[in-house]
C-alpha cells in the first residue's frame, strides 16, 4: 500500500485534479493547501511521467523534496538547485551546485525519478541539452576493454580534472593500471583496476583511507559541467566573435576574449565556461526539456516576485560586465524571463497551488479546485499532550498516523500508547490505517495534516527547519 498516495486519492479535490490532468484541462487553480498538503498532492500525482515543481525559493524546493521522499519511502523527487554564474576568470570556484544539477538531470533523463523540485531561479538558468548529456555518458563494466589514455582524454573533455589523488567530485587519477574517479552524480569515488586492457574489478573507496569498500558490477560517468566543449573548436568560435565585435568597449572585449583563446589553446579548463554557453549550444535548453508530465507552481505570486528580483540582479551584473568588456553581443541569454518560462510551461498541464486564491496573477483558470485541509502542530515529544490529541481524534473516529523517532524507539512509543488505552500498529508491519487506531512510522515531516473529509490526521515529531544556507563560494579574479 502506498499509504500517503492512497489517502490523498480519497479526497474529492484530488479526483477533480486527476481528471483535469488526464483530460489536459489547464491551467488549474488549487487552493486550501499549505506546504505539507502540497507535498502529498505532488506525491499522489507522481507516476511514470516526470513532473516539475517550481517554487519561489530553494529552501521551499528542498523542503518539498524531503517530504515527498519521506512519503514515498524512496528517492521519488530530486532537488534541482540554481548555480552561481561566473563570467570572469577565477582561481577557483565551487561547482557543488552544478554537480547537483547534473545529477538531478541524469536521474530525470534516465527516468530514475518522477518529480523535479526547483526554485524559479534554477528554472531560469539554461541547462545542458538532453542529447548532449546522454551522449557524453560513459558506462564501464567488468570484463570491458578500455584504453586508459583515450579514457583520460574523454574525461578531460567532460570537465574532469586529473590529479595525483582523488579527494573530491569531478577528479580522476591514473596510477599504472588503476583508474580512480569521482563521478559527479555518485556519493563515493570509484576505483577501476585493469588486467591488461580489460577491467578486472570495480569498487567504491573511501577518500580519507583510499581503501576499497563496496564492489560494483558496472558504473556510469557523466560530465562534471553543463558546458561541454573542445578547446580548439571553442577557441575558433571566440576568435570569430572577436572579428564581429564593435562599439566603444571593442578593445577591452577583444582583450578579454583573446586571453580566453590563449587559455584554451594552452589546454586549460575554463572555470567561467558558462560565459560561452551561447557559442557552444546556441539556443538555450531548459529543465522543461527533461520532463513529460505536469508543471506545478507553488505560490505563483512569490514565484513572480522572486523571478523579478533574479532578473533585476542579473541585468545589473551584466551591465557592469559589458562596461568592463567581459560580455558583448553574442554572449547573452543566460537567464530566461518569466514570460518565456510561462510559455514553455503552458505546453503542459499547469497546476497553481496556493493557500487561497490570490489576485494579480492574471491567469485564466479553466478549473478551480479547493481543499479542506488543516495543518497540525508538531509534536514536541511530550507524551501527555500527544495522548490528549490522540484521544480526541480517537473519539471522532479518525485514522491517525504518528511519525516519530526511529525504528528502534517506535516499539517503546507503541507500548506507552497501548498502556494509555490507545490502540496502535506499526506501519512496517504492513497494516493499513483504521478508524480509531494509530499507525506508527519512523521519521518526521515538515508539518502534519488533517483532512476532515476522510477523517485522516498526521502528527509528526518536530524537526529542525533551518533554512538552507549556501556555502560562500570564494573566488579570486585573475589579474
Amino acid at each position: 500500500m502506498d499509504l500517503f498516495k492512497e489517502l490523498f486519492g480519497e479526497l474529492a479535490g484530488f479526483k477533480s485534479l486527476r481528471e483535469a490532468v488526464d483530460k489536459n484541462i489547464s491551467p488549474v487553480s488549487v487552493t486550501g493547501l499549505s506546504h505539507i498538503h502540497r507535498a502529498q498532492l505532488i506525491h499522489a500525482l507522481s507516476g511514470k511521467k516526470i513532473n516539475l515543481v517550481i517554487t519561489g525559493s530553494e529552501a521551499e524546493a528542498k523542503k518539498l523534496c524531503d517530504d515527498i521522499n519521506m512519503m514515498a519511502g524512496a528517492e521519488e523527487a530530486v532537488l534541482f538547485p540554481s548555480k552561481e554564474l561566473v563570467f570572469t576568470p577565477v582561481d577557483s570556484t565551487n561547482h557543488e551546485y552544478e554537480h547537483m544539477r547534473i545529477a538531478a538531470l541524469i536521474k530525470a533523463a534516465k527516468s530514475r525519478c518522477s518529480v523535479i523540485c526547483a526554485s524559479i531561479e534554477a528554472v531560469m538558468q539554461p541547462v545542458i541539452p538532453v542529447g548532449v548529456l546522454i551522449a557524453s555518458g560513459i558506462e564501464l563494466s567488468q570484463g570491458q576493454e578500455i584504453d586508459l589514455k583515450e579514457t583520460a582524454v574523454t574525461l578531460a573533455k567532460c570537465g574532469y580534472q586529473r590529479c595525483e589523488k582523488v579527494e573530491g567530485a569531478s577528479q580522476f587519477s591514473i596510477r599504472g593500471s588503476i583508474l580512480d574517479i569521482f563521478p559527479v552524480q555518485a556519493d563515493k569515488p570509484v576505483r577501476i583496476e585493469l588486467w591488461g586492457d580489460e577491467i578486472d574489478s570495480i569498487s567504491e573507496f573511501e577518500t580519507d583511507t583510499q581503501r576499497r569498500t563496496e564492489p560494483l558490477e558496472k558504473m556510469e560517468i557523466y560530465p562534471s559541467g553543463e558546458v561541454l566543449y573542445d578547446n580548439e573548436e571553442l577557441a575558433d568560435r571566440i576568435e570569430e566573435l572577436c572579428k564581429k565585435v564593435r562599439g566603444k568597449h571593442m578593445e577591452q572585449v577583444r582583450e578579454h576574449l583573446g586571453a580566453d583563446v590563449h587559455r584554451l589553446r594552452a589546454g586549460e579548463i575554463l572555470a567561467h565556461s558558462v560565459k560561452y554557453y551561447p557559442l557552444v549550444y546556441g539556443e538555450p535548453s531548459t529543465v522543461f526539456d527533461y520532463i513529460d508530465g505536469v508543471v506545478l507552481f507553488s505560490d505563483y505570486s512569490d514565484i513572480m516576485d522572486n523571478a523579478a528580483g533574479v532578473l533585476t540582479r542579473h541585468n545589473e551584473d551584466v551591465k557592469i560586465l559589458i562596461e568592463d568588456g567581459q560580455l558583448c553581443k553574442g554572449l547573452d541569454g543566460y537567464i530566461l524571463e518569466l514570460a518565456d518560462i510561462q510559455h514553455r510551461a503552458e505546453k503542459r498541464v499547469c497546476l497553481y497551488m496556493s493557500s487561497f486564491m490570490q489576485g494579480g496573477e492574471r491567469i485564466d483558470y479553466r478549473r478551480l479546485v479547493s481543499f479542506e485541509a488543516m495543518q497540525t502542530a508538531p509534536w514536541s515529544g511530550e507524551m501527555k499532550q500527544l495522548i490528549e490529541d490522540l484521544e480526541d481524534y480517537h473519539r471522532r473516529g479518525y485514522r491517525m498516523i504518528l511519525a516519530a523517532g526511529s525504528d528502534k524507539t517506535l516499539p517503546i512509543i507503541q507500548q506507552d500508547l497501548c498502556d494509555k488505552g490507545i490502540p496502535c500498529d506499526l506501519l512496517s508491519q504492513g497494516i493499513e490505517p483504521a478508524a480509531g487506531r494509530v499507525l506508527l512510522m519512523s521519521g518526521s515531516f515538515g508539518g502534519g495534516f488533517e483532512y476532515p473529509e476522510n477523517k485522516t490526521v498526521l502528527i509528526t515529531q518536530g524537526r529542525s527547519m533551518d533554512a538552507v544556507r549556501r556555502k560562500r563560494r570564494k573566488k579570486k579574479n585573475k589579474a
